[in-house]
C-alpha cells in the first residue's frame, strides 16, 4: 500500500523548490517544472490544512470526545472508532 506524502514533506519540498528557483543556474524549462510541482504542492498542502482544520472543529463541537492515538478519536456517545481529514494520518479526527 502506497503511503501518502505528508504536509510536512511536501512543505519540504516546496523549500527545495524555492531554493532551486533562485539559483542563478537554472534554466527555464526547470523553472517552469520547478513553479508546476510548487503550485501542484501548495494546493494539497492547503487542502491538507483545510481538512485538519475542519475535523478540529468537528472535535471541539463533539461531547465527550477523547483523542487515543494517532489518527484515531473515541467518542463515548457513539461507542465508535473514527477516522477524518488526511487518510487518518495523524490528524485529529472526530465525528
Amino acid at each position: 500500500m502506497e503511503q501518502k506524502e505528508t504536509i510536512e514533506q511536501s512543505l519540504r519540498r516546496l523549500e527545495e523548490i524555492v531554493e532551486r528557483l533562485g539559483e542563478e543556474t537554472v534554466t527555464l524549462d526547470d523553472s517552469l517544472a520547478l513553479f508546476a510541482e510548487g503550485m501542484k504542492l501548495s494546493q494539497k498542502c492547503l487542502q491538507q490544512l483545510e481538512d485538519a482544520a475542519q475535523c478540529v472543529i468537528i472535535a471541539i463541537k463533539a461531547t465527550k470526545t477523547f483523542v487515543i492515538g494517532k489518527g484515531r478519536v473515541w467518542n463515548e456517545n457513539h461507542a465508535t472508532l473514527l477516522r477524518c481529514g488526511a487518510g487518518g494520518n495523524g490528524v485529529l479526527l472526530a465525528l
